[in-house]
C-alpha cells in the first residue's frame, strides 16, 4: 500500500485489510505470540496500524473482493471500496480446515 504514496493514479484491489493487526489481533496475540513477547507485539501492531491508516489515505481507488471485505475496510480504515467479485465460481469451494502451511501473495 505504501506504493500509493508516489504512484498515481493507483488502485488497491483488497482481499482483506491486514487481519493480524485488525480483526484477528486478539486471537493472534493470545494464540501465536509468547507471553514475554506480547508487549513488543502490541507496539508493533500500534505502529503498523498507524502506517496502514497513513498509507491508505494515498490510495485513490479501492476495490474489494466481497461485501465482507468492504465492511472491514469501512470499520478499520474508514472508507469503502467498490465490490468486484473474483472471476471464479466461489460457490464450488468451501473452507474445511486449516492446513500446516501459510501462503501470502503480495506485490
Amino acid at each position: 500500500m505504501s506504493g500509493g504514496v508516489r504512484n498515481k493514479p493507483n488502485l488497491w484491489y483488497v482481499h482483506s485489510p491486514i487481519r493480524e493487526i485488525w480483526d484477528l489481533y486478539k486471537f493472534t496475540r493470545q494464540n501465536n505470540i509468547p507471553p514475554f513477547q506480547r508487549p513488543l507485539f502490541d507496539i508493533w501492531v500500534k505502529f503498523n496500524r498507524h502506517l496502514n491508516r497513513k498509507y491508505f489515505k494515498h490510495i485513490q481507488n479501492v476495490a474489494c473482493n466481497s461485501r465482507n471485505t468492504n465492511s472491514r475496510l469501512k470499520r478499520y480504515l474508514g472508507r469503502e471500496g467498490e465490490v468486484i467479485y473474483p472471476p471464479i465460481e466461489t460457490t464450488k469451494f468451501s473452507y474445511r480446515e486449516n492446513g500446516d502451511f501459510w501462503l501470502s501473495v503480495t506485490v
